[in-house]
């Protein structure tokens, strides 16, 4: 199994083993910044929907964060 990392000083990286991945979409890398800037705590789902639409919420903001999250799987 390839390690993942998460850079998260200055602009977002991604590796898996040696090869950089791709996170295509500003909120698919907002979210994951906020997951692994939680270094594997829980995180509430309003606390992510706060920080994915502070100003405007999606009509159904949680259905919006699960598929990001099944995304960036």
């Amino acid at each position: 199994m390839d390690i993942v990392m998460v850079r998260l000083c200055g602009v977002l990286e991604v590796t898996r083993g040696d090869e950089p991945v791709v996170v295509v979409g500003r909120k698919a890398r907002l979210l994951l910044a906020r997951l692994a800037a939680a270094d594997g705590a829980v995180l509430a789902a309003a606390d992510l929907v706060e920080a994915l639409w502070a100003d405007t919420l999606p009509a159904r903001p949680a259905n919006d964060v699960a598929t990001l999250v099944s995304r960036l799987r």
